[in-house]
């Protein structure tokens, strides 16, 4: 009997590895949440806060003053008997002309003499440097340059008058004439060709300090007759004139005062301004009453507006984005429908041709007399109907508005804002404004980002 030889290969069941398959689900779902992470639109999130921006208010203004040049009424070597910036009376020695050169070579020898001063003279010297050192600081250090060239000046007077009276009859020389104020006023030894200068003749070219020229007439060892000899500050009225920028323009322009600082050495005084157009610029225009002596040879001062930095709700410049509205006169408003909100009667429908007769639009800002509206419900060319009357308007005037987006509800909404002062990074807006934002929401940081109802994971 033969035997059967054929044998028959044992097949294993197939074995389900649970793990596996799970293992594979979850690296599924992971890859596909991070495909949607990295193809999704991220929206960087940032909560409004208050705050202020402080904002450096020092400028480089122009000085305008009443100033008379006076010219010289002879020929000869000149020496000058007062100190530059001196008050001078009607009977106040400024000059003298010495046709010859005799008496002036007599009054530059006496005062290489050691018995010139008297101990009168080295009191008000010291006097005045101890006034300088009581109110000296290390923060102003250029200021002593200014000192050395007053305490300068104020020598050459003393020992100039002293010479002169040494010199005694010689002086009485047909030869050598010493010359009055003819004005009483502040003396000055520069001309600069701003003399004429007023507010209303000002041009954006007298600003420009690279052009700028100032002779100092104390060089002069010899004058012609008819020459500019001095001239003198005539009253303490003066303006300070410079460039501000238009936003600082309008947050000033319902006010007339405004407190200063001097740079050069601190002092602070109140003075009245208005503000100036010149060319298509906008400048300020200081009217003081004081402190003019003690600027009398500078001709450019940097000073510092003393006004209180924008206070409100501080935001990124980034957050912000315009969007384009349809203006709707408010009277075609009417409360109606299922809610109480304002909605607007379709009289002729648009490309969008809405379902209902009755719409209610969300409104984001109001101007005067007009209702700014997206184009959700309605669209340029839709006819509304006025409530109570026959009169119809087209809706298809837009303006533009600057806003945030609103993401405290999961999905943006725009925002209109109102901006009180800003600068390069930051905005400080108003508060409280209808249909505007609040302290704490929460908006997209980058508002160029995002669009009207994006949803933000």
């Amino acid at each position: 009997m033969k035997k059967n030889k054929k044998v028959v290969r044992y097949r294993k069941p197939i074995k389900i590895n649970i793990g596996i398959i799970i293992f594979g689900i979850i690296l599924i779902y992971i890859i596909f949440n991070i495909f949607s992470y990295i193809t999704r639109k991220h929206i960087s999130v940032y909560e409004v806060q208050q705050g202020t921006i402080a904002t450096n208010h020092t400028y480089r203004g122009l000085i305008l003053r009443n100033e008379e040049i006076i010219t010289s009424d002879g020929d000869g070597y000149l020496t000058y008997f007062l100190k530059d910036g001196s008050k001078a009376g009607a009977k106040t020695p400024v000059y003298s002309i010495d046709s010859s050169g005799n008496i002036s070579s007599q009054i530059a020898s006496a005062k290489e003499e050691d018995n010139l001063l008297t101990e009168e003279n080295y009191q008000e010297l010291e006097d005045s440097v101890r006034s300088f050192t009581n109110t000296f600081s290390s923060q102003n250090f250029y200021a002593i340059y200014s000192f050395k060239d007053e305490m300068t000046a104020q020598l050459m007077e003393i020992q100039n008058v002293n010479a002169l009276e040494q010199i005694g009859s010689d002086a009485a020389s047909g030869n050598f004439s010493v010359y009055y104020a003819q004005t009483p006023g502040v003396v000055v030894y520069y001309i600069d060709g701003y003399e004429n200068a007023s507010v209303d003749s000002l041009t954006p070219e007298m600003f420009d300090e690279n052009q700028y020229q100032k002779t100092n007439l104390k060089e002069q060892e010899q004058i012609q007759g008819g020459a500019p000899v001095y001239k003198v500050i005539t009253d303490e009225n003066w303006n300070i004139v410079f460039q501000i920028s238009d936003s600082l323009a309008e947050k000033l322009k319902d006010d007339n005062t405004v407190e200063i600082m001097f740079k050069d050495d601190g002092n602070k005084v109140w003075a009245y301004y208005n503000i100036l157009k010149i060319g298509e610029d906008s400048y300020l225009n200081l009217q003081l009453r004081t402190s003019m002596l003690r600027f009398a040879n500078q001709r450019f001062i940097d000073i510092e507006l003393l006004i209180d930095d924008a206070q409100g709700l501080k935001i990124p410049n980034t957050a912000i984005a315009k969007k384009s509205f349809f203006t709707v006169p408010k009277e075609y408003f009417v409360k109606g429908g299922d809610s109480n909100s304002k909605g607007l009667i379709i009289s002729s429908k648009g490309k969008k041709g809405v379902d209902s007769d009755f719409v209610t639009p969300t409104i984001f800002y109001k101007k005067d007399d007009m209702y700014y509206i997206d184009d959700e419900l309605v669209d340029a060319g839709t006819v509304i109907k006025k409530p109570d009357s026959n009169e119809t308007y087209t809706i298809k005037e837009t303006k533009d508005l600057k806003g945030v987006y609103n993401i405290n509800k999961g999905y943006a909404v725009f925002k209109q804002i109102d901006i009180l002062y800003q600068n390069e990074e930051y905005s400080v807006l108003k508060k409280g404004t209808d249909y505007g934002i609040s302290l704490y929401d929460h908006i997209a940081l980058e508002g160029d980002s995002i669009e009207e109802n994006d949803l933000v994971h």
